[in-house]
């Protein structure tokens, strides 16, 4: 009870900073893969512009941290794919591929690339239900004119590799993830006529972005570049 007393205490102390001008506090909300590589360039560049900002900031996968938007939980999120909804404005961020993620002894490690119709017999390691990276690895696989086998589903991209690492499965990762350091884990270029891409936007409500968080994300975004 104590605890909620003081974190009450607390929040409602940033509150009255932030209203009165002294504290820029931003929420941002990001994709897994995202973590290593753009989320901090976009939090240094809020920083160095303004060193009194409280920055709050949270993983999940698309479908959550969109919902969390749209209940005022945070302020903006980057996220693919872009969310349908007209109450919602988005920034492209950049734009990547996706590879192939296999164990670092399997076999198919020394190849340049991989066809994915190849793996349709391979067990395969996912995401969530309503996280970008997952509907990315849903996407190459129809293409390669199959449905993957998901036989072990995990809650974050760093756990997945590391189930990919262990020999337990194949998956998609986005480029991205070349950015995190996984020696277990080979990232191959997948084969496609036509290459699955994704587009990372920063999304955030209509209406808000001359708000001072959703203003300084939009100005650190356009100064951070792609994340990898």
């Amino acid at each position: 009870e104590a605890a909620r007393v003081v974190r009450a205490r607390s929040d409602a102390v940033g509150a009255v900073r932030a209203a009165s001008g002294s504290r820029t506090q931003v929420r941002l909300g990001h994709m897994f893969s995202l973590g290593p590589t753009l989320v901090p360039k976009i939090a240094a560049a809020i920083v160095v512009r303004d060193p009194a900002a409280r920055l709050t900031l949270r993983h999940g996968a698309t479908n959550a941290l969109v919902t969390s938007l749209l209940a005022g939980e945070l302020d903006a999120v980057l996220v693919s794919p872009l969310p349908l909804a007209a109450d919602l404005a988005s920034a492209p961020v950049f734009t990547e591929g996706v590879l192939l993620a296999v164990a670092a002894n399997d076999p198919l490690a020394a190849r340049e690339s991989v066809a994915l119709a190849e793996l349709r017999s391979r067990p395969f390691v996912a995401l969530p239900e309503g996280s970008g990276s997952r509907y990315d690895m849903m996407q190459a696989c129809a293409r390669a004119g199959f449905a993957p086998a998901i036989t072990i589903e995990v809650g974050d991209m760093f756990t997945l590799e590391g189930i990919v690492g262990a020999g337990l499965g194949v998956s998609v990762v986005p480029e991205s993830m070349r950015g995190h350091s996984q020696p277990s884990v080979a990232r191959i270029p997948l084969q496609e006529p036509v290459p699955t891409r994704r587009q990372v936007s920063l999304v955030y409500v209509r209406g808000t972005e001359t708000r001072r968080p959703v203003a300084a994300l939009l100005e650190a975004v356009a100064h951070s570049g792609k994340g990898t």
